[in-house]
Parts: C-alpha cells; sequence; structure tokens
C-alpha cells in the first residue's frame, strides 16, 4: 500500500467519547521549546514528537490494536490528535488536550466512518476534516466539516472541498477544491473561507491546467501565516509548491520523483522567526519512509531526514501465521511496517522460514536507512543482481552497501560472500554488532554465554551488553550460534537495534 492509498479512508462523525488520558503533552519539552519548532509523526505504531531545534525525537505513544496515521499538534500547543485505522472497525481520532481542565490532560476519542485529514486549530478546541458524502446530484463528493472537540457540535462546514487547513490565528481555512475548479473561468483550485464572515476568497494563483486535472493536494499554512505550502503532481514528479495567503504569485519550492513522494507536509518556525518545511518520502527500493526538510521560503533548507518516519502515515501489514498471541508479534509487525521485512503472496511472513545472507544485507541496510544510490559495484564475484522485479537494487546494492560500512567482510574466500547461504546466529550477531560499532564492554563484564569462536565472540559479548539480544530465545550457556537464524530471530536483533 503506498503513501497516496492510506489517504482514501473516510466521512460521517459518530460518536464523541471522553477518557483519563495516559497521552501526556510533553509539557516540559513545550516550556524549552515552543510548539511551533515541533511536530508529530508516526513511526512503525508509534506516534513521535520531532523537536526541529535539537533535531531529536521522542515516542509519545505505541498504538497497540491498529495503525496510527495523521498525527498532528495545536500550533499553540493546547492540544494533540492522532487517528488508528483498522480492518474491521471504524476510525478513531483521538485529541488529548489541556484547555478545557487546567491542569489536567483530557483525550477524546472521535470515532466515524470515512473521515480523514483531521487538522486541529490553533488553540487545540477545533478541529477540521474532510468526509465523503451524498451530492445532490445522486453522486458523491467531499465536504468540510468544523467541530469541537469537547463535544463534537458542528459549527460550520463547506461544500466541495479536498483538504483543508488552518490559518495560524484560526480565523481562516485553507482548502482545496476541484468541483468548483471546473466552474472557474480560471481554473483556480484553492480558496480560504473566512470563519467569521463564512466568505469565500479565490487564491488566483492556484490553478489547475484543465478541467478534469485533480493536482492540488495537502494545503497547509506556515505558522507566521505569510506562506501556504502545497503539492502540484504532475506525470512523473511532484511539485512542492508555494503562495502567499492571497494567492497573488506561486513558486516551486522543490521538484520529487511521483513515486516516492507522499502528501504529508508539516511546517515548523524556529525561534529566529526562520520556517522549515518538510515532506513525507520514500527511498530507493520502496524503503525506508524518511521525512526530509525541503527548501523553505526563507532557507535552502538544512537537510534534515528523519528515518522511518512519516507524516501521514505507513501501511501496517496482517500476516496470517503471526497473531497478536506470537512471542514476536510486536517486532514482526514494526518492521513490516517499515518495510524493513516484506510477506509472502500467501499472506504469511513465515517467522520460522530461514533468512539467506542476501536477504539479510538488505534486511540491515533497510534498518539503518543507508544511501543506497544504485551506482555501487559489488566486491564480490558471486552476488548477481537484477533479482526481484520490484526492487532493481536487490541484491547486489544492497551488498556492496554492507560491504562498504563494513557490515560484511564476505567469507573465507575474501572474494565470495555466499549470498544463498543461510545466515548462522553467530553471522547474524556479528554483522548487526558491527553495523552500530559496539564499543567493547567493561573488561570485567561477562555474558551468559562462553567464548565459542575467536571471529564472533567479542562481537557478541559486545551485543549482549549492548542490550542486542534482549528477546532472544535461549540465549545463555547452551546457545547455539552455529544454528541457522530464522526470520523472527533476524526480527528481534533489527528490532532491538532499533531502540537504540
Amino acid at each position: 500500500m503506498s503513501l497516496r492509498s492510506l489517504s482514501s479512508a473516510i466521512a460521517g462523525l459518530a460518536l464523541i467519547a471522553v477518557i483519563a488520558s495516559v497521552f501526556a503533552i510533553s509539557t516540559a519539552a513545550a516550556a524549552s521549546q515552543p510548539a511551533e519548532a515541533t511536530f508529530l509523526y508516526v513511526s512503525a505504531n508509534r506516534v513521535m514528537e520531532y523537536d526541529a531545534a535539537a533535531g531529536t525525537s521522542t515516542a509519545l505513544e505505541y498504538i497497540d490494536t491498529g495503525t496510527p496515521i495523521v498525527p498532528a499538534r495545536a500550533l499553540g500547543g493546547a492540544a494533540l490528535s492522532w487517528s488508528v485505522r483498522t480492518l474491521t472497525g471504524p476510525l478513531k481520532t483521538y485529541v488529548s488536550e489541556t484547555f478545557s481542565n487546567p491542569g489536567k490532560t483530557t483525550t477524546h476519542v472521535i470515532t466515524a466512518d470515512f473521515y480523514s485529514f483531521p487538522r486541529l486549530s490553533p488553540d487545540g478546541t477545533k478541529f477540521l476534516y474532510i468526509a465523503e458524502e451524498p451530492d445532490p446530484q445522486g453522486g458523491l463528493t467531499s465536504n468540510l466539516h468544523v467541530r469541537r472537540v469537547v463535544d463534537g457540535v458542528e459549527l460550520f462546514s463547506i461544500p466541495n472541498v479536498d483538504a483543508g487547513d488552518w490559518s495560524p490565528d484560526g480565523k481562516k481555512v485553507v482548502f482545496a477544491s476541484y468541483p468548483r475548479a471546473r466552474f472557474d473561468p480560471d481554473l483556480v483550485a484553492m480558496y480560504t473561507y473566512d470563519v467569521a464572515t463564512a466568505v469565500e476568497t479565490r487564491l488566483p494563483a492556484v490553478r489547475i491546467a484543465r478541467v478534469g486535472e485533480i493536482n492540488t493536494y495537502s494545503p497547509r499554512w506556515s505558522p507566521s501565516g505569510d506562506w501556504i505550502a502545497y503539492q502540484r503532481h504532475n506525470q512523473d514528479t511532484v511539485d512542492i509548491m508555494l503562495t502567499d495567503p492571497v494567492g497573488s504569485t506561486t513558486r516551486i519550492l522543490a521538484t520529487r520523483p511521483f513515486e516516492r513522494t507522499g502528501m504529508g507536509m508539516e511546517w515548523v518556525r524556529m525561534s529566529d522567526g526562520t520556517e522549515r518545511l518538510f515532506v513525507d518520502t520514500l527511498e530507493p527500493g520502496e524503503s525506508p519512509y524518511v521525512i526530509v526538510e525541503v527548501p523553505g521560503p526563507d532557507s535552502t533548507g538544512s537537510g534534515a531526514r528523519i528515518v522511518h518516519g512519516a507524516l501521514f502515515g505507513q501501511a501496517q501489514p496482517d500476516f496470517t501465521d503471526v497473531t497478536p498471541a506470537h512471542p514476536f508479534y510486536r517486532q514482526i509487525r514494526d518492521l513490516a511496517a517499515l518495510r524493513i521485512i516484506r510477506g509472502f503472496d500467501d499472506g504469511s511472513v513465515g517467522p520460522e522460514k530461514l533468512v539467506t545472507r542476501q536477504q539479510f544485507a538488505k534486511m540491515i541496510v533497510k534498518t539503518l536507512a543507508l544511501p543506497v544510490t544504485g551506482n555501487e559495484k559489488s566486491p564480490f564475484t558471486d552476488v548477481a543482481g537484477g533479482l526481484d522485479q520490484t526492487d532493481p537494487l536487490y541484491p547486489d546494492k544492497y551488498v556492496a552497501v554492507c560491504a562498504t560500512a563494513g557490515i560484511t567482510q564476505g567469507t573465507s574466500d575474501p572474494t565470495k560472500f555466499s549470498p544463498y547461504a543461510n545466515i548462522t546466529r553467530a553471522q547474524l550477531i556479528t554483522m548487526v554488532a558491527r553495523s552500530t560499532g559496539l564499543p567493547e564492554p567493561p573488561a570485567g563484564y561477562t555474558p551468559p554465554f562462553g567464548q565459542f569462536s575467536a571471529d564472533h565472540y567479542p562481537w557478541a559479548r559486545r551485543a549482549m551488553h549492548a542490550g542486542l539480544l534482549e528477546g532472544l530465545p535461549g540465549i545463555g550457556p547452551s546457545y547455539d550460534f552455529w544454528q541457522r537464524a530464522t526470520r523472527a530471530e533476524v526480527c528481534v536483533l533489527l528490532w532491538n537495534l532499533l531502540q537504540r
């Protein structure tokens, strides 16, 4: 499932419930850094907060059931929201706020069928969303609705809207609309709505090229109120666009490959007033998910990258052979969501299947988000290319990256990699430990297993001390390091590596 396919969820508000919150708004972080300098994103089943000033991320919540999507923060920091998709039930949106009961955090659970793109007002008291609903002609259209967070009362709605966002003062809403563009003589596709007067204003510079073209997405108003960013989708590329609030002019901030660009975008404003824009991206080979900074209105961009993160959401596969009762359910589920591992055509993931060395090379490169350009040359004579029609980088480019990074040193024959050999537990542990450059443990540290190999024991000792072997079944004096590793065991080590 692509980033775009996640956006097809969506219409009709059903219920609002208020629960005691276990999701604490990070008041300590807000005190040290303005909320404008942070944003929320998803990484596997975690809702994360990114602090653009420090360049660090913090996990706020782990979603045990369902898939978290479209997290958002009120500009003033008084509320957070995130939605959860499940295969069987309706979409639920959680709004965690501090304004209705000062000094405490209250979470409102909004249950709905088919609604999307929820965005909190700057003060956190209202939210807007897009609903797919019947139109007067007997078909379907999408409409924008605004409701109060605390009780779900609808305040107003705007018909024929595809996506929207709030101005930073909460007095206006910007939205894209294709039904209006069809009848506008200038094919204008973006408008603002004055909340107090219900007056709509065209942004004349934001146009579609011709009737029937649908290419304007994701309007995002900057924290200063000076700019509105949006996406213009072309046949093979996506332009990250900028316009002013009256739509007098537009310009292209960046142009990115269509198949690698997601619909999520978020602004931050730094303490010096600089505004920075971040966009969802997929790396070559369809993973990992990365949020990247693009050039902004007053900066060339720092090149910041948030690895394994997505602003809109990540596909969450379910496997027939891994249920919540499975001992490694979380590890397998997370790695699949991050596209580090994939399932098979029959819907299984094969946790007990063995892993070849070339398969593991791809997994570790994806886990570490090491760059793969496609120009790499494998130093091993027995590694072929072009073995996967869905991923032209597999396996030779991944193996080449592993060799360059010092993760693998080949076999006893330095020109050979043995790509089809099943990786052993000893090899697995050594390659993972090498990949992160683990330091030597204290001299007095003794692992729960004895010396088993001059080559592999030192790395296993480092891995044990660093916690990389936590949860590995049977690790101890009788552990067989020469046994071939299963996919589940690989997932345990890679998941532990992600937690570092």
